[in-house]
């Protein structure tokens, strides 16, 4: 993955072309070092705050239909109820009850409306009285891979994890916590979406080749990092080779580069190419990388 670019693509460079921390420099890389299991995973500074109780009243309101939404779907998955949405616009909103066994019309639903002239929505009328069964095998449509995802962010910042869980683990673990079974692939896109908030998109890194290879080459002078695309405008390769580590091959390293490479696993696959090389200490020294 490629990282993102530095705020407004500023460098400090010093006369001889070198780059140094300063006092104030050092005591921030030190207070950003006890921080890094709180910048795994940032609390949004904008995220739409809703109601925190799995509960249903008349009367709340919610800062939009999204957050009407994102707390409806709390509210089912804690009370293991489907809904779906059978009116939803601009101005009102109502979920029923998809209802399993007899009788299939279960007058189970939640409407809300948008208060005229404001962008706020509030509960004005539910019947949360069940006629059906639910679903037998303990499944629930509301728990989507998005409120999956969550779910597995809010467990990793409770206990300071690093390593996100399988989709095994994460459905086993769903069960657990919300008597509620989630299929294989609800889990694997979850994770997906955890892994996305943590390190990118892929579409986003290859977006920002072009940054980093101009972002490389001003902060490292001497270095190579160009890139290709084809005809269709698609990504074809990125090569990245530092300047330091070069040189110290020529002045210092033995006469043998060692070649090697892999295939890639991620979203578009593709495959990683490698040179390296041994100092005297037997250490490896990465000559280059290509990416294609």
């Amino acid at each position: 993955m490629v990282g993102r670019p530095l705020p407004n693509h500023e460098v400090r460079v010093v006369d001889n072309g070198q780059h140094w921390f300063d006092d104030s420099d050092f005591e921030d890389f030190l207070v950003a070092a006890d921080s890094v299991d709180n910048e795994l995973f940032p609390e949004p500074e904008n995220e739409i705050q809703v109601v925190v109780d799995d509960r249903i009243d008349e009367g709340m309101e919610f800062p939009d239909k999204t957050a009407f939404k994102k707390h409806l779907r709390k509210y089912c998955v804690s009370t293991r109820t489907e809904c779906r949405f059978s009116k939803s616009d601009n101005i009102r909103i109502k979920a029923v009850c998809k209802g399993f066994g007899e009788p299939i019309l279960c007058p189970w639903y939640i409407s809300a409306r948008r208060i005229p002239g404001e962008a706020t929505w509030s509960i004005r009328d539910f019947h949360l009285h069940h006629t059906c069964i639910g679903d037998p095998y303990g499944r629930n449509s509301c728990a989507n891979p998005e409120f999956v995802a969550q779910h597995v962010i809010n467990k990793l910042r409770e206990s300071h994890g690093k390593n996100v869980p399988k989709p095994s683990e994460i459905a086993a673990e769903f069960w657990t916590s919300h008597n509620t079974l989630i299929p294989y692939h609800v889990a694997w896109k979850a994770r997906n979406n955890v892994l996305e908030r943590i390190n990118g998109s892929f579409d986003e890194s290859f977006r920002l080749i072009p940054s980093l290879c101009e972002m490389i080459k001003r902060t490292n002078p001497g270095s190579i990092a160009t890139f290709t695309y084809g005809r269709d405008n698609r990504f074809e390769s990125v090569t990245i080779s530092f300047d330091a580590p070069m040189r110290g091959f020529i002045n210092g390293c033995r006469n043998v580069v060692g070649l090697d490479g892999c295939h890639l696993k991620g979203k578009y696959g593709g495959c990683l190419l490698s040179a390296t090389a041994l100092d005297g200490q037997n250490g490896l020294v990465p000559l280059g990388i290509m990416i294609g």
